[in-house]
């Protein structure tokens, strides 16, 4: 390429990066992604790419994500498409009555077959076995699927697919295994026990949560009377509305667990890996030793009604692929190991955590 041609491309092609950051500068508002996923980060190409088509593939994403109003212009579609042409504009998203949204990959999953129910129920079982064999004790709970929950607000097309029809064999797989096991599940209860936005279960759900987890650990150590509905409100953007490409928050009632007396004596980062917390109490009736608490997302929102619970708690989050030594060693200096997850995960999690439990317990 001759001289003159290359500071013509290399210009041109500043100029175009530069483009969306003039109109940021101007006020034309702030980088942001609305679709629950990272921005596409701007190429820094040699000059040999800049004679490569990929590098300007590259480049039209990231200015994409980047131009001014793109955001407003997005939200703007979905709304439309979601309120006006009841479609969703994700396929990952289904849109259900009454306002309610579901993920699409856990409604319409493979359906499970016997020699993965006798896998799920094998790996619980060996690493209670591994467990015990070291003094320490399981507690499993499996957080139903919100479409195992509500579903009847899902469209008749869905209500037949594989994630409902599935929950029954999940149940008996569980059967006899250390812990809460599946629920809390009681489809007659009239009460929100998830966000109609968002895959999880909201405050009141994680509370009822808490509640079988430590009901099965340390029988009448719950207080009713402590879970109490706040004045306050649950401002909540779901993770299914972001998929949408929306930002309208759902308003829902926010429980909170008041335990008067408890203290929290300390309260940081675990040093089991990203996000791990390692909290102490006192005060006052707690479940004594050191408890490990192995979780999914479902475990974000049950940690402020559990953790008043526990004398000695540490959360690790299982869902992360940079965990594993932390979840090995959270094993190992636990009296108590708690594992926290959602229904349409549970085969997945059984083989990865009994793999951490034999990494730390290994044989002979």
């Amino acid at each position: 390429m001759r001289p003159l041609t290359q500071r013509i491309v290399i210009a041109l092609f500043a100029l175009v990066c530069a483009g969306p950051l003039v109109a940021y500068g101007v006020g034309a508002g702030t980088p942001s992604s609305i679709e629950n996923r990272q921005l596409a980060p701007i190429p820094s190409p040699s000059v040999a790419d800049l004679l490569r088509i990929r590098t300007y593939d590259r480049l039209a994403l990231a200015i994409s994500d980047r131009l001014p109003l793109r955001n407003q212009a997005i939200e703007a579609n979905s709304w439309i498409d979601l309120k006006i042409f009841r479609r969703s504009p994700n396929p990952q998203v289904i849109i259900g009555s009454h306002n309610w949204l579901y993920y699409s990959p856990g409604v319409n999953g493979r359906c499970l077959v016997s020699a993965e129910l006798a896998e799920i129920q094998a790996n619980w079982a060996t690493m209670d076995q591994l467990l015990r064999a070291h003094g320490k004790r399981l507690s499993l709970i499996v957080v139903p699927s919100k479409e195992t929950v509500y579903p009847r607000f899902l469209p008749k097309r869905d209500q037949a697919g594989c994630g409902p029809l599935n929950t029954p064999l999940i149940q008996g797989a569980l059967a006899g295994l250390p812990g809460p096991g599946f629920g809390p599940l009681d489809r007659t209860d009239q009460r929100l026990r998830y966000y109609k936005n968002d895959t999880h279960w909201d405050t009141l759900g994680a509370s009822l949560g808490a509640e079988r987890v430590v009901d099965e650990i340390q029988p009448g150590l719950w207080d009713p009377s402590a879970l109490v509905r706040s004045a306050s409100i649950d401002h909540h953007i779901g993770d299914l509305t972001l998929l949408l490409g929306l930002g309208q928050p759902e308003d829902t009632d926010l429980y909170e667990v008041r335990r008067p007396g408890i203290v929290v004596t300390s309260s940081q980062a675990g040093g089991f890996g990203p996000e791990s917390i390692h909290e102490t109490r006192s005060g006052g009736a707690l479940v004594a030793g050191r408890v490990a608490v192995l979780h999914d997302s479902f475990g974000d929102a049950l940690r402020s009604e559990l953790s008043p619970y526990f004398a000695d708690a540490t959360w690790v989050k299982t869902s992360r692929t940079d965990t594993t030594a932390g979840i090995v060693q959270a094993m190992k200096e636990a009296n108590i190991v708690v594992v926290v997850v959602v229904e349409r995960s549970v085969l997945g999690a059984s083989a990865q955590l009994v793999a951490d439990a034999q990494a730390a317990f290994p044989a002979g």
